[in-house]
């Protein structure tokens, strides 16, 4: 009995001195001046000198940044279409024509500049005359607010404006602004107008030349291509997708009760280029 005695002591006394060493333990670490941050950077430093140098960099990015710098690579730019079937083709240039309402006319643009302030839509100055803004509807079925930005004295040509804030990343995914280059007698084109569905927006036919239509009082790309009312300020385009001129009117029979022409008549793409690039020389709508 006493032996059972004497070791059930001693294992009480050894407990006691190993709670009081762990307890002498605890006490030495709450009393160590050491953040956690410290702990964390000596314990990478051991491994490597500069634990972040090829580690990859997480950043981000806004919607006015990715805009600046699609314009900046030209990624809005019409690509040069390489495809056979008149289909596809216009499919791919349907995405620089737009719909514009000014006022009770409506009618057709086109996305002549997209600039890192925003959008510049080119379209009949007849159209536009009615009122200061209107109503962009573009190839995704988006509608925007526009206002006049400016109105040529020599072509029936005026633009349109809409500001980068007024955008929405839809209309970027679907929208190009055109690429231009003259004409070539005798060449196929395209002649396109903004399309609802199932109304056929195309009509295929050939470069006549360069004639002067006094109605307009100016210098005038002639095609031999159907036409009909409410095509004006659409696009004549050649295969690859490059326009060559705005439509702007036709040789209508006169007293015909339906508005439609075999031949149409167009701003060139050069006399529009002009046009903008002296836009500080034109009337600029009040």
């Amino acid at each position: 009995m006493f032996r059972k005695k004497k070791l059930s002591k001693m294992k009480q006394i050894a407990t006691v001195l190993v709670l009081v060493m762990v307890l002498m333990m605890v006490c030495e670490v709450n009393t160590m001046d050491v953040t956690a941050e410290e702990v964390v950077i000596e314990s990478i430093s051991e491994k490597e000198e500069n634990p972040w140098e090829n580690r990859p960099l997480i950043q981000t990015t806004s919607y006015e940044d990715e805009y600046l710098g699609a314009i900046r690579l030209g990624a809005f730019s019409m690509p040069v279409c390489d495809a056979q079937d008149i289909q596809t083709i216009y499919m791919e240039i349907s995405r620089c024509i737009v719909r514009v309402e000014m006022g009770k006319y409506a009618g057709n643009g086109v996305i002549w500049r997209m600039e890192e302030e925003g959008i510049v839509i080119a379209a009949n100055k007849h159209l536009l005359r009615e009122a200061a803004y209107g109503m962009v509807t573009f190839p995704d079925g988006t509608p925007l607010q526009a206002e006049i930005m400016a109105f040529s004295q020599e072509y029936d040509l005026g633009f349109l404006f809409i500001p980068r804030n007024n955008l929405t990343s839809e209309v970027l995914r679907e929208c190009y602004e055109v690429r231009t280059k003259g004409r070539t007698d005798g060449e196929k084109v395209i002649q396109i107008a903004y399309s609802q569905e199932n109304v056929k927006g195309y009509y295929e036919g050939t470069v006549e030349g360069e004639t002067f239509v006094p109605e307009f009082q100016a210098s005038m790309l002639e095609t031999k291509c159907y036409s009909k009312a409410g095509m004006s300020g659409g696009g004549v385009f050649d295969e690859e997708g490059f326009l060559i001129g705005m439509i702007a009117g036709g040789e209508a029979e006169a007293g015909a009760s339906v508005r439609e022409s075999e031949i149409t008549y167009s701003i060139f793409a050069e006399d529009i280029e002009q046009e903008y690039q002296s836009i500080d020389r034109l009337e600029i709508a009040e």
